[in-house]
């Protein structure tokens, strides 16, 4: 449950997906799914850890800014990413993923979104998922 997001909800993937298409640009397409894979520099896990992300506004509801709760760290690679399952999250513009822990800035990371065809390949070549 994730009230601060347009789903209301994230979906916990059980493996982490590899990267296909490793970039900054991201089509607008159905099914595409960008993010950022972190990995800590040691065992320790940080919790809790606030995920924003802010965007340009949504067709329909106007949405530029969401944000959940979650962890990172480990001995294992964590993601943080977005998939666009329904139009009006479609938009184009930069797409800024921050982390938050304890007030400490974690990472900052900025993907364009642009038409499908300034991304020409991407959609096809990795069949729907786009990590970074």
């Amino acid at each position: 449950i994730a009230p601060d997001t347009q789903a209301q909800k994230i979906d916990l993937l059980p493996d982490i997906p590899d990267i296909i298409w490793p970039g900054a640009a991201v089509p607008a397409m159905p099914g595409i799914s960008f993010g950022i894979r972190s990995m800590g520099t040691t065992a320790d896990i940080y919790y809790p850890v606030l995920i924003e992300v802010t965007h340009p506004p949504f067709l329909n509801s106007g949405t530029t800014r969401q944000s959940y709760v979650t962890e990172l760290g480990g001995e294992e690679p964590s993601i943080n990413a977005y998939s666009f399952d329904t139009v009006e999250e479609m938009v184009t513009g930069p797409w800024r993923f921050r982390a938050w822990h304890n007030g400490a800035l974690l990472y900052d990371v900025t993907f364009q979104v642009v038409a499908p065809e300034l991304a020409p390949g991407v959609g096809d070549s990795c069949g729907g998922d786009f990590m970074s």
